[in-house]
């Protein structure tokens, strides 16, 4: 069953949780998409940049922009900053102190998560079949499902769900813009990308989207794998 939280408490419960039972998702990255002051980012660079697990950058499609913030600098409308770690609990953290210093998002977000596993290669390779998608949407429209913010993500064309073979194959071969990416593991990252989750309006609605897709893919690699072998069913 998969476990939300309402308050900040309940967040790092089961984060806490997830860092002690979870046995196929050996890394968490994410991608905090939004707009933030400038010396902001100072701070954060003192606080997470030694770990060298630290990106802070732009992207092109946001557009955060915000009229009653005050900045010592200036606003940056366009801000991207990557962390990843081995902990649940670390990248929670991370994310709660990014939005504790102001971080903000609109609909020209996306929150983009990435995971390595046990058994990477194979379990990576697993996860992008037809059976493996098709659970995940499942639990994501009966958690999510009556948010239409979330429903609409589903046809978004920065993260549209694969509804076939013929999407699977497009995002092996050059299309990245898909709920699961696969291209990220070609890539320097070596990681599967899940695009599909929108902006948050506040760091305990991230918080549960990243805990959503952890407690996801822990559920779908547990029912598809039995003695450390994949069973997948082949139309």
């Amino acid at each position: 069953m998969i476990e939300l939280a309402n308050t900040r408490e309940q967040v790092y419960e089961i984060a806490r949780k997830l860092d002690s039972t979870r046995k196929f998702v050996e890394s968490v990255g994410v991608e905090m998409e939004g707009g933030l002051c400038r010396e902001k980012f100072d701070k954060i660079i003192e606080k997470y940049g030694s770990t060298r697990r630290l990106g802070i950058g732009s992207d092109a499609s946001v557009r955060v922009y915000e009229s009653d913030t005050v900045c010592e600098k200036w606003w940056v409308f366009d801000a991207e900053i990557k962390y990843w770690s081995r902990s649940v609990v670390d990248v929670i953290e991370f994310a709660d102190y990014v939005f504790s210093l102001g971080f903000k998002q609109n609909s020209t977000c996306g929150n983009h998560h990435h995971f390595k596993f046990i058994l990477h290669p194979l379990t990576t390779t697993v996860l992008m079949s037809p059976e493996a998608i098709k659970m995940y949407k499942r639990m994501y429209l009966k958690v999510f499902g009556n948010n239409a913010k979330y429903v609409d993500r589903l046809k978004n064309r920065y993260c549209y769900m694969q509804e076939s073979v013929y999407d699977i194959i497009l995002n092996f071969t050059y299309e990245r813009y898909y709920a699961f990416n696969v291209q990220s593991y070609f890539e320097a990252q070596n990681t599967l990308e899940i695009r599909l989750m929108p902006y948050a309006e506040d760091f305990i609605e991230y918080a549960n989207q990243v805990l959503f897709n952890i407690q996801a893919l822990e559920t779908i690699i547990n029912k598809l794998m039995k003695n450390n072998e994949f069973t997948l069913k082949v139309p």
